[in-house]
Formats: C-alpha cells, sequence, structure tokens
C-alpha cells in the first residue's frame, strides 16, 4: 500500500501553489485560480481536520484536488490514517482527472472513493446505504438548491457531534443554505472563519436529529 507522511503533503501543495498549474491526464494543462481554495483557506480547513481527527471524511467538488490535499495533511498531523470519499461529477471530465494524479503524487489515491455522479444522487445513495461520516467539506455547485440539498443530506450522514465545513459562506446562496439548516435541522454553528474580513468557511457541528419534530414544524431563517 502507498504511504504519504505529514511532511510530504505540505510540500506538494506548496509547489502546486506555486506553480499555478496541474496536469491532466491527457497532458494539458488546468490552472487553478479560480478553481481551488486560497492557501490560507487551505490551511484553516487542514487545522480543522487536524483538531477533529476524523476516521471517515466526505468532501463534495473536488476540483483541482488541493481541498483534498489539505484534509489528508490534516489527517497527517492527526495520526489518522482515514478513508476519504470525493464527490465531484466533473472529476474525470472538465477536472481532466487532474485532482487524481495529485492524489498519487502524493500516495493517497488507494484511501480515497472517487463518485462521479452528482451529489443529490451519490449523497442519496450514501444514506441509503447506511453510510456514517465524522466530517464533511462542502464546495460544490453553489446554487442555492445545491448547496441546501448538500447541507441537509450531510446532517443526516455525519455522525452527532461531528463537523460540516462549508465553503464561500460570503455567497448569498451559500449562506441561505446553511442559516436554513441551523434554524431547521440538527446543526449548531460553531464557527465562521475569515480571512481579510470576508467569511470563507463555516463550521457546523452535527446533532441528533429531532424525531419528534412536528410534521409541519418549520423556522424562518435569515437571508444573507
Amino acid at each position: 500500500m502507498t504511504t504519504t507522511s505529514a511532511e510530504s503533503i505540505p510540500e506538494i501543495r506548496r509547489s502546486v501553489y506555486e506553480a499555478g498549474e496541474l496536469a491532466r491526464v491527457d497532458g494539458t494543462m488546468l490552472e487553478i485560480v479560480p478553481h481551488t481554495p486560497h492557501p490560507e483557506d487551505g490551511d484553516a480547513l487542514r487545522d480543522l481536520v487536524a483538531d477533529c481527527a476524523p476516521a471517515k471524511t466526505i468532501e463534495i467538488g473536488c476540483a483541482t484536488g488541493l481541498s483534498t490535499m489539505a484534509i489528508f495533511e490534516g489527517l497527517a498531523s492527526a495520526g489518522v490514517a482515514g478513508d476519504h470519499t470525493v464527490v465531484d461529477p466533473y472529476f474525470n471530465g472538465y477536472w481532466g482527472g487532474a485532482a487524481g494524479i495529485l492524489m498519487q503524487r502524493a500516495g493517497v489515491r488507494d484511501r480515497v472513493r472517487v463518485d462521479e455522479r452528482e451529489s443529490v444522487v451519490a449523497l442519496a445513495e450514501c444514506l441509503a446505504r447506511g453510510d456514517v461520516f465524522d466530517f464533511a467539506f462542502v464546495d460544490g455547485c453553489h446554487w442555492f438548491e445545491c448547496a441546501l440539498i448538500d447541507v441537509c443530506l450531510l446532517c443526516r450522514l455525519v455522525r452527532p457531534g461531528g463537523t460540516i465545513a462549508v465553503d464561500d459562506p460570503w455567497m448569498p446562496a451559500v449562506s441561505d443554505a446553511v442559516s436554513y439548516c441551523t434554524k431547521n435541522l440538527n446543526c449548531e454553528l460553531v464557527d465562521v472563519i475569515e480571512r481579510n474580513g470576508k467569511p470563507r468557511l463555516t463550521v457546523l457541528r452535527v446533532g441528533e436529529i429531532d424525531k419528534a419534530r412536528r410534521w409541519d414544524a418549520y423556522e424562518k431563517f435569515a437571508s444573507a
């Protein structure tokens, strides 16, 4: 089995940010901007994962794979091997398999399950299968309905006490999706991580689902 270390992934992450591009499977180059988190946001994700030390993780939206590297860097720092799922319908399409090459380079490809279906389909199947995760990172489609479905389904898939991190909460559609879930579902707003005065990452803690909720229960939520 291929292995990696806490030292190798930081070096790989740094070199990719410096190069500004990644090779696709067909040999063409994929520019990492604007498809990847800022290095500081990646560091925040890494630190969050390290603090949580999750055994089973899932990521909605992979793109260049640099967020995946941040997750594995956090896992390595926590001394956790990690079982990671990536959901991205463009993994081998628009992104050209660049993230897969990066995972192979970092020695973590055999610890990642890639699902190239839309998240609504992939997550619903995870739910039907009885999958349970400790940590989820959401950076998929940023339309309101997509962000809402992603977080709603993950509130059922992430174990009580687990963590959901949502990227780009500065966007009204994403912020509204998070607000709905904190008002109406089993999650608590724990932190909002900012960079340059702008919210970059929202951190939610998942709680027990209230099975006694009224059939017509609904709490209005503040729009961004």
